[in-house]
């Protein structure tokens, strides 16, 4: 039991090295969705976006150590597909090997929620602002 603690921290550790060099550095994230509707669409393209423009993440194209967010989305009425989603967000993390194939993934969290298309921005954020938190929890625990 002692020995298995022991190799959770250092994985915890090696995780907290590769994904961020310091505090400030940029979180890095990767965004795989399956999205058939189109308010689930919109989500998705709405969360690069505050990817790309925030200050504290980069958007990642899947190499190298980075944070993993896996969104699935579905319409909540089926006769009126586009007009509002049910979205599952889970949040890994991700460690390559030396030749920068995907070596282990660890779940950290997870999410469920609905967005109508008039609020999807704010969901979108949310969903981001989610993403931070869990980004700062992580660095927090590594201190």
């Amino acid at each position: 039991m002692c020995l298995r603690g022991r190799k959770i921290t250092a994985i915890m550790v090696l995780t907290l090295f590769c994904l961020s060099e310091s505090v400030s550095a940029q979180a890095s994230v990767e965004i795989i969705s399956s999205t058939p509707d189109m308010t689930g669409q919109r989500l998705v393209y709405l969360m690069k976006e505050e990817l790309r423009s925030s200050s504290a993440f980069e958007l990642n194209d899947g190499f190298g150590a980075r944070w993993q967010m896996v969104v699935t989305t579905m319409p909540m009425q089926e006769l009126n597909p586009n007009i509002a989603t049910i979205y599952s967000v889970v949040w890994n993390l991700v460690l390559p090997n030396a030749c920068n194939m995907d070596k282990a993934i660890f779940y950290w969290d997870s999410t469920l929620g609905y967005s109508g298309r008039d609020v999807v921005h704010s969901s979108a954020q949310s969903i981001i602002a989610r993403t931070d938190v869990l980004v700062e929890q992580f660095r927090k625990a590594g201190n």
